[in-house]
């Protein structure tokens, strides 16, 4: 496997199904009050350079997050899984699928939000804070030297810091009592070929309600035309999500949730009928926030 430097937080699996036929998708995206839209690469969507690329002693293969924890063990089982969904529905899973793509959907809902490092200096340390904290009167390294101090930093404190990062979201997907509040779940592929509006996907796509410790839905989309969907069985009975002569105003409903939840952008096959998709965005689509600078 080669060394990929653009990490994709949001897999392209799921984004090319969005694809026309020139190979692009339509973004929404708001860097300020009005809503850009227009053609793009999903190549550049979702992708941060050098995301999960560890320079740190303690790892042999300074990509191995990106090809060994989420390409090989997230993101291939998964797309596979998802295909087997979209040609024959969720009846023929098996107990080992339903528990992996249980785990990419709960790795999916704190994945989103690794694109934001540095938030914080005391959980994520920049160069600039550890600098300056080299410096203190009271720092065994108040003597070194940048160079040396920014050594450190890449292959102690960053690396690190980064592979417990990620170690921590591995075992929360992993959860065994989170793994199995889905897995026990009704499972449904919502088929909304006929449909006159597609589904469309944004940057945070899963969808999670529950109550007092409980989950009782969890969706995602999975194309123009299909989403994920489980419930619980009162869920369900409440719902008209199920019932096609409701689909409309469901796929309309989820539409909306994925532009209030997105961070940063939206996609679609194109604009919808009359430009609706652009009308939605204008609507409900929030400004991009600025991005705190990443570690150096």
């Amino acid at each position: 496997m080669s060394n990929p430097t653009n990490h994709h937080w949001l897999p392209q699996f799921l984004t090319r199904r969005w694809c026309g036929d020139d190979n692009l998708v339509n973004r929404f995206y708001r860097p300020h009050t009005k809503v850009v839209a227009g053609r793009k690469s999903i190549k550049s969507l979702g992708a941060i350079e050098n995301l999960y690329t560890v320079d740190w002693s303690g790892a042999k293969d300074p990509f191995y997050l990106e090809k060994e924890f989420f390409t090989r063990g997230i993101d291939t089982p998964s797309s596979l899984i998802v295909e087997k969904m979209l040609s024959g529905g969720v009846d023929n899973l098996t107990v080992l699928e339903k528990k992996t793509f249980a785990q990419f959907l709960l790795m999916q809902t704190v994945r989103v939000k690794e694109r934001f490092e540095g938030e914080d200096p005391d959980i994520f340390p920049n160069l600039g804070w550890f600098m300056q904290a080299a410096r203190r009167d009271d720092s065994p390294l108040k003597e070194a030297s940048e160079e040396n101090l920014r050594e450190i930093f890449r292959n102690h404190i960053q690396g690190f810091s980064k592979h417990m990062r990620v170690t921590a979201m591995g075992e929360f997907s992993v959860d065994q009592h989170m793994v199995y509040m889905i897995t026990n779940l009704k499972w449904y592929i919502l088929d909304n070929k006929n449909g006159r509006v597609d589904f469309v996907i944004g940057d945070s796509p899963i969808r999670l309600m529950g109550r007092n410790g409980s989950l009782d839905r969890v969706s995602i989309p999975l194309s123009p035309s299909h989403m994920f969907f489980a419930a619980t069985q009162e869920y369900i009975d409440h719902e008209i999500v199920l019932h096609d002569n409701y689909r409309e105003i469901f796929v309309i409903e989820e539409n909306r949730y994925q532009f209030q939840a997105a961070d940063d952008f939206v996609i679609s096959r194109d604009l919808g009928p009359n430009d609706g998709f652009l009308k939605i965005a204008e609507m409900y689509m929030k400004p991009k926030q600025p991005q705190k600078p990443r570690n150096e």
